[in-house]
């Protein structure tokens, strides 16, 4: 067996969910010495070069961005597929795993090996209807260019004819997969992120970095800052609680820059902004519990990853998140934008010794059912299974 993983670029510095998971998983792969090969389109940002840094196998690779000018580019295309195909020959590659559909379009349309198709994402129930080329108001105002934007992603980017197998990671992830792109229920499989587990001891803490005395409760958040990860209510329970004894930090990078500032200017005096971070297993390790206020997820690394530390987890009951945080048990799920309710569970968090203590207990627990190993292991047996066939 030798994989060929197939990852475009997401993000200004390449790191978001399916980027993290795809590292993890080839660390795994390296330690038991199964050969595979990824093909990024990202050149020289900081996932490649994390990449880099823990030695995987992975080489640049220039896919044409996401756009509806690619049914145009036939020459282009065509060109592409051959490159991959001439690879996939020479590196002897058995098995393709695309961590994005677009990417399938580039791929020799007769390929004869198995093609596995990762979907990351998830859509609440009422954002799951099926993309229509036509619509009513489109053909009455004859709107050419909206007609064939959808033509592009219904036929192109999320075209779900090729894989043999889809691979969602949650309940949620699935649920869009049928609903919104209408893949074929038999083909999809669920495999769970997993996250590592970290030794502890050797982790320095983030305290004296930022000014902040060692007996400082910590509350933490990480995701991109967007409107859609939740920084805005996170702010504003920072800005009822924020004191000498209580900080709150929000960890990660930005794709709006006018947004960000924006955030920066309004909430700074109350959370701590580190910007994009590779450590950020010195910021559990620091912390008190952990808030994440996100409006969308299929699937939460970053819950998982808080559970190593056995930090109780809080965050409102939608798709992805309520599949992770079990309430009363490992955490607190709370109605969406329910403040008055966010607000109750924070301080109750901040002053019940005793019920912080089991949601930490449970959450360390917790931790166990998402380790990388496991979700390795069922992603390969998923691999060898359909060989078979």
């Amino acid at each position: 067996m030798k994989i060929l993983f197939l990852k475009d670029k997401r993000s200004p510095s390449g790191i978001e969910g399916a980027a993290t998971y795809l590292l993890k998983l080839c660390k795994i792969l390296n330690k038991i010495k199964i050969p595979y090969l990824v093909l990024y389109g990202g050149n020289q940002d900081i996932y490649f070069k994390q990449m880099i840094k823990n030695k995987i196998n992975i080489r640049y690779f220039e896919f044409p961005k996401e756009t509806p000018k690619n049914f145009l580019r036939l020459f282009k295309i065509m060109k592409i597929r051959k490159k991959l195909d001439n690879l996939i020959i020479k590196e002897k590659i058995t098995i393709v795993n695309s961590h994005f559909p677009h990417l399938h379009f580039f791929l020799n349309q007769k390929l004869k090996i198995p093609l596995f198709s990762h979907w990351h994402g998830a859509q609440p129930k009422n954002e799951n209807k099926p993309i229509k080329i036509l619509d009513k108001e489109n053909i009455l105002n004859l709107k050419i260019r909206d007609i064939f934007f959808r033509l592009y992603r219904k036929l192109i980017v999320f075209n779900y004819d090729l894989p043999h197998k889809i691979i969602a990671v949650s309940n949620a992830s699935k649920n869009t997969l049928i609903k919104k792109y209408l893949a074929e229920k038999k083909k999809i499989v669920i495999n769970r992120y997993g996250v590592e587990k970290y030794d502890i001891s050797k982790i320095k803490k983030i305290h004296k970095e930022f000014n902040l005395k060692k007996n400082t409760k910590i509350i933490l958040s990480a995701g991109r800052i967007t409107k859609d990860k939740g920084v805005e209510e996170f702010c504003e329970i920072a800005k009822k609680f924020s004191n000498k004894k209580i900080k709150f930090i929000f960890l990660g990078g930005y794709r709006d820059k006018i947004y960000y500032q924006t955030i920066l200017k309004k909430y700074s005096n109350y959370v701590i902004f580190p910007g994009m971070r590779t450590d950020i297993e010195r910021f559990y390790k620091s912390s008190y519990f952990f808030l994440f206020l996100s409006h969308r997820e299929s699937a939460g690394q970053v819950l998982m990853e808080a559970m190593n530390f056995g930090l109780p987890l809080l965050g409102w009951n939608i798709i992805g998140v309520n599949e992770i945080i079990k309430n009363n048990y490992n955490g607190k799920l709370i109605k969406f934008r329910d403040k008055k309710k966010l607000e109750i569970e924070v301080r109750s968090l901040i002053n019940d010794k005793k019920k912080y203590n089991f949601l930490s207990k449970n959450s360390y627990k917790s931790f166990k059912l998402y380790l990388i190993k496991n979700s390795v292991d069922n992603l390969l047996k998923i691999f060898h299974e359909e060989k078979k066939n």
